[in-house]
């Protein structure tokens, strides 16, 4: 582009200022909080109900110790005794809640486990492989 640098930089300017004032009202309409009176109650839209089914994990070979935790919170917690690798929990959460799993193993060797959530209800099953030496800590996602 050839011209005076001076008439560049303004031209520049105005064409940053014509982009900013479009962006920054977006920006800015989302920064205002939607009222909200107490003497109301919540409605179930803004809370949905809580997801309720059942966690299946399987091991191969089993951990010394699992834990499954939801926002800060235990859900799961075991140590298999007799070496099967399977525990269930029953669970309610919100939905689209997190659950992360760790799992610790005694040896460094390649280990599988499985963890499924079955729902109550029409929502589907979420599961997920996970492979992992001698320590796994891994998100499974709720829908």
């Amino acid at each position: 582009m050839k011209g005076n640098p001076a008439l560049r930089t303004v031209l520049v300017l105005l064409l940053l200022a014509a982009v900013a004032y479009p962006v920054s009202r977006v920006i800015s309409r989302s920064d205002h909080p939607i009222p909200h009176s107490p003497s109301t109650p919540p409605s179930p839209a803004n809370h949905p109900e809580s997801l309720t089914g059942m966690l299946r994990i399987k091991s191969a070979p089993a951990p010394l110790h699992l834990e499954v935790s939801s926002g800060g919170k235990v859900v799961l917690e075991a140590t298999d005794s007799n070496r099967r690798g399977e525990f269930t929990s029953q669970l309610s959460l919100p939905p689209g809640s997190d659950l992360i799993v760790r799992a610790e193993w005694s040896d460094e060797l390649p280990h599988a486990l499985h963890a499924e959530f079955i729902p109550s209800g029409t929502n589907a099953t979420v599961s997920r492989d996970y492979w992992s030496g001698r320590t796994l800590e891994d998100v499974l996602s709720l829908p």
